[in-house]
């Protein structure tokens, strides 16, 4: 068994099953890793692929129980030949963090910022996701580190390290009448047309929960999950959302206003998660550290 096939068993997953693009992307023949893929099934005994003729249309039960320890051995490999580096004071390589969209636009920039200077040689790349995606993603060695809220029933086999909280705030436009209430309620919320995240996401089923409780119909007027897309819409006067405060500033969002709404919408904890016993490079650990230790004034 090669470090190259396994190499080359994951590229092919992570192309979309086409042998084509993965050789495309590891600059070798296609035929050269359809050999690869053959001789390593032959040692383990079983198919790890799918095929119908030489069309690869699947991964098999045996890829799939196999492909997280797959991922990992090549991480662990990866971090092995990172150690040279490290110890005459050389910080390259790449760090994969999965996230989801609000902390990769808003919440993680003030680590960023600390981070990317700090480690030029490091190439971050962030993938972003659901929380359900984010922890299965970490779980196969698919990324290194994962950054939001941990849904519930996450595998055991994770750590989450809790790192801030997202508070949320009331969007509406200057002006608004509900920014000139004392104090806000959920009675005068549903007063105005909403622009809704999807009940499947956390924010989105937050909102309904809070106002089912009081028994409070909600008039729902468009569904999204993009925060950018949603605060558009009640820029042009489609209604009113709910949404972490740290996605409206004054700079990026001069029309708009957010109103606390934390004694009405509970906040919501973001926490780092790694595999238990992962080892991460001296740069992966340090962006964690950053990502602990910093969040923006409106998370504090």
């Amino acid at each position: 068994m090669k470090l190259q096939q396994l190499r080359y068993l994951c590229e092919v997953i992570d192309s979309g099953l086409s042998v084509s693009k993965a050789a495309a992307k590891l600059h070798t023949v296609p035929s050269g890793i359809s050999k690869q893929l053959k001789l390593l099934e032959d040692e383990i005994g079983l198919p790890l692929l799918q095929r119908n003729s030489t069309r690869i249309t699947g991964i098999s039960k045996a890829g799939a129980a196999a492909l997280p320890t797959i991922r990992r051995i090549l991480k662990d490999i990866e971090h092995v030949r990172r150690i040279s580096s490290e110890l005459v004071g050389e910080s390259k390589g790449q760090l994969t963090v999965a996230t989801t969209h609000n902390h990769a636009r808003y919440a993680l920039v003030p680590a960023l910022r600390r981070f990317v200077p700090a480690y030029p040689g490091v190439e971050l790349q962030l993938r972003q996701g659901t929380p359900e995606q984010i922890s299965k993603w970490v779980l196969s060695g698919e990324v290194d580190v994962g950054i939001g809220t941990a849904p519930l029933g996450a595998e055991a086999a994770l750590i989450k390290m809790p790192c801030y909280q997202l508070k949320h705030s009331v969007i509406v436009r200057r002006g608004h009448p509900l920014s000139k209430l004392r104090r806000l309620t959920l009675e005068e919320i549903a007063k105005y047309p909403l622009i809704a995240n999807y009940p499947d996401t956390r924010v989105g089923r937050m909102v309904e929960e809070a106002f089912s409780a009081k028994g409070i119909d909600l008039r729902v007027v468009i569904r999204a999950t993009d925060s950018s897309v949603i605060k558009k819409y009640v820029g042009v006067g489609f209604g009113i959302a709910v949404l972490p405060s740290v996605t409206v500033n004054r700079d990026d969002d001069p029309g708009l206003q957010g109103i606390p709404a934390s004694h009405l919408f509970k906040p919501s904890t973001a926490c780092v998660i790694i595999v238990k016993g992962q080892t991460l490079p001296a740069y992966g650990q340090a962006f964690i550290r950053m990502v602990m230790k910093t969040a923006p004034d409106n998370m504090k």
